[in-house]
């Protein structure tokens, strides 16, 4: 299973139980949530992987570089909960946080945007 499709089918869905109505689309989002009216959603993405024969602890391992999007409505989610709860469990599941950033949505400024990128290395 590439490192997405763990993401967004095992990982985000142990991490936030709670939201059962599976709101984790890797690469594509569809167009029912596009509207914004079902929020929290998050979307997942390949940034880039490479094949690694040293600088790392596993030799001869790939290195994947993830991005995930989560798109909120700050009147009902709180923003440094959702953070650190996805950056622990990440972290948990041998994802290292990378860059971290948030900002309003450029068409809908009800949502937030929460853009976190994570970097794991596995074994070939």
């Amino acid at each position: 299973m590439t490192p997405v499709a763990e993401v967004a089918t095992v990982i985000l869905p142990m991490i936030f139980p709670e939201l059962k109505k599976e709101p984790f689309f890797p690469y594509v989002v569809p167009e029912k949530y596009q509207s914004f009216k079902e929020v929290p959603y998050f979307k997942i993405e390949s940034i880039s992987d490479q094949n690694i024969a040293h600088g790392s602890d596993k030799y001869h391992s790939r290195s994947y570089h993830i991005q995930v999007m989560a798109f909120i409505d700050l009147e009902k989610n709180d923003i440094e909960e959702l953070t650190d709860t996805l950056d622990r469990g990440m972290e948990e599941a041998g994802f290292i946080q990378t860059y971290g950033e948030d900002k309003p949505h450029s068409e809908n400024k009800k949502i937030h945007v929460v853009i976190r990128q994570y970097i794991t290395s596995r074994r070939k």
